[in-house]
């Protein structure tokens, strides 16, 4: 909220003012109101606010005075005079101290609050940096963020940038929250509340907090600071702040905490697991604030019987539309076997599917069909027997798989056969140039069109093939992780094993340990 000091020796206007115009939706508030000028100087000496509305007759210290002293302290200071006196010499000092308008007593309803609304689209262009180097920096800022939070930044480049960008990567920890806007109607409208969080967020003991734009509905909140600051204070603040948002705006917001990650390099995992937890607002109510751990984390949910999601993943990737049936099949024998809790099999059928959206989104790029998932989650959020659960989620797995197919069979030529090299020769030493010289093409022509044909750079394709084939090697044979990574292409095992990291969540040794 902007703050907002009145000055004026009659209380009736005061209080006047205070009923006259929809403060809270204008985004301001009232913090001090004051019958003289020496009063609110007094006041503004300790508190920074960013308009002042002000009477010019008064007792004391006159309204004039008073925002000559008040610039002084704060330049930026936005001023209104509201007076009984249509005094020319008056109005040419206003003038001359930089007001914003000189309005005349009674108050014109109409009047103030067009010039009150000016005021808040300067204080957001201000705080939107218009200089040069604050735009430069912004843009610098967000292209970081986002490739810290997609796991994409090499650790040497994120700590060159950290002090000019004030990152936090000496905190305690950190955690990434998406706060989805279900009825987005436009980009401006996202970057409206991105600014007003900025603007209205008051900063929880001991927590930092910053804004990445997302693409599409979403904002990435990345919190950061010592532990005493997390939990429920967080989150209980996030939520008086959507509520607010949600009645000025008349949007709904939906917000889903990532994994606490004590490890500042981590918060591309807290950012996958928040993007997890967003999908779920396609079943649970707006204004919803859930955290990871208590989606995903509850000793009662193993109950349920699991599927083997990456041979999920393998067979949605190779099309196999047999396995795929098989897969769904096989749980609903063992769910109907087990006869779990139905509320926690539903609770898991929602994590599963979200987990296919994501990685639907991963693999189609801007081609995945959000509508097609919120049906779907929709009907499973319907659905009242395991059979119709499993109709559902094969459904979805074999239109994904169907969708795979059909966007290899469109490709460019050029880029199917870079996929299909990969998939079949990834242990060999392959590079976007090498591929160029295979073709006769320019690299960074051949780079730039095979992330545009698959919506992934070609070296992140190519480690996700490897990293695809070293699951499928950990849990079926007794190699080593050193030979493992050899046998899919890298030549230093450190490397591969913190990429391995990075990818799954964990080292190629827990992963084989937890799945065998």
């Amino acid at each position: 909220m902007y703050k907002v000091v009145i000055v004026d020796d009659e209380p009736v206007i005061r209080a006047g003012l205070r009923e006259l115009l929809p403060w809270e939706e204008l985004g301001m508030q009232i913090v001090f109101e004051a019958e003289n000028g020496a009063a609110a100087l007094d006041y503004l000496h300790t508190h920074r606010v960013e308009i002042l509305i002000t009477d010019i007759r008064m007792e004391v210290m006159d309204g004039l005075e008073l925002i000559r002293q008040a610039k002084a302290l704060y330049p930026q200071l936005h001023c209104v005079i509201l007076t009984g006196f249509d005094d020319f010499a008056y109005t040419k000092a206003a003038i001359r101290l930089g007001i914003e308008n000189y309005i005349l007593k009674p108050v014109d309803e109409k009047e103030l609050l067009e010039t009150l609304a000016g005021i808040e689209n300067k204080l957001m262009q201000e705080e939107k940096g218009e200089t040069v180097l604050d735009r430069e920096k912004q843009v610098i800022l967000q292209s970081v963020l986002t490739r810290w939070l997609s796991g994409s930044i090499e650790e040497s480049a994120l700590r060159h940038r950290a002090n000019f960008l004030d990152l936090p990567l000496n905190d305690a920890y950190v955690q990434a929250c998406v706060l989805r806007l279900l009825d987005i109607r436009s980009i401006a409208e996202r970057q409206a509340v991105g600014m007003e969080i900025i603007r209205t967020w008051q900063t929880a003991e001991n927590v930092r907090m910053r804004v990445c734009w997302e693409n599409g509905r979403d904002l990435v909140l990345v919190f950061s600071g010592e532990l005493a600051g997390c939990g429920k204070q967080l989150h209980e603040q996030l939520r008086q702040l959507m509520r607010s948002i949600e009645q000025k705006r008349r949007i709904k917001l939906f917000a889903a905490f990532g994994s606490l990650q004590d490890d500042p390099l981590r918060l591309n995992q807290s950012y996958q697991d928040a993007r997890r937890v967003a999908e779920l607002s396609l079943v649970l109510p707006a204004g919803s604030v859930m955290e990871y751990r208590k989606q995903y984390f509850d000793d009662e949910s193993e109950l349920v019987p699991r599927i083997d999601f990456e041979k999920l993943e393998a067979a949605i990737y190779e099309g196999n539309s047999e396995e795929i049936i098989s897969i769904w099949s096989s749980w609903k024998q063992r769910v109907s076997a087990a006869t779990p809790n139905p509320q926690l099999v539903r609770s898991y059928v929602a994590e599963t599917m979200c987990r296919l959206i994501v990685l639907r989104s991963d693999m189609l790029s801007a081609e995945a069909d959000e509508w097609e998932g919120r049906s779907v989650l929709e009907s499973l959020y319907a659905a009242g027997t395991s059979a119709e659960l499993t109709a559902e989620l094969e459904r979805y797995s074999l239109s994904f798989a169907e969708r795979l197919r059909q966007r290899r069979s469109t490709i460019n030529p050029s880029v199917r056969r870079m996929v299909e090299i990969v998939e079949k020769q990834y242990s060999r030493e392959l590079t976007i140039r090498g591929m160029a010289e295979q073709f006769n093409a320019n690299p960074v022509y051949l780079g730039r069109l095979f992330k545009e044909e698959t919506g992934q750079s070609f070296t992140a394709f190519l480690n996700q093939v490897r990293i695809r084939e070293a699951k499928r090697q950990l849990l079926e044979t007794d190699k080593t992780v050193a030979a493992i990574a050899s046998s899919v292409g890298y030549l230093s095992q450190g490397y591969f094993t913190n990429l391995f990291k990075k990818s799954v969540g964990c080292f190629p040794r827990e992963y084989r340990l937890r799945r065998r």
